[in-house]
C-alpha cells in the first residue's frame, strides 16, 4: 500500500524558497533604495514606461490609516 501525502513535500519547499526569496529581494530593493536615492527621486527602469521612485508610506496598503502604527501593530497581533 502505497503512502498518500497531502502536501508533497517537495512543493513544501519550493514555496518556502520562493517565498524566502522574494523577501531577500524585497528588502535588497529597499536597502538600495534608501542608500542611493533621495526622497521623491524618480530612476528610469524601462524609460518611459517605468520608474522606480522614492517613497515613504507610514500607514497600511496606498497610505491608508497613516500615522496609526500603534493600531496596526495591535491588529496584526490580533489577526495571527
Amino acid at each position: 500500500m502505497a503512502k498518500r501525502r497531502l502536501i508533497g513535500i517537495g512543493k513544501v519547499s519550493w514555496l518556502l524558497i520562493m517565498g524566502v526569496l522574494l523577501v531577500i529581494a524585497d528588502q535588497l530593493s529597499k536597502f538600495f533604495v534608501r542608500q542611493n536615492l533621495s526622497l521623491g527621486e524618480m530612476v528610469p527602469v524601462a524609460r518611459g514606461f517605468l520608474y522606480l521612485t522614492f517613497t515613504k508610506n507610514t500607514g497600511a496598503v496606498f497610505g491608508s490609516l497613516q500615522n496609526t502604527n500603534g493600531f496596526l501593530i495591535w491588529a496584526t497581533l490580533i489577526a495571527v
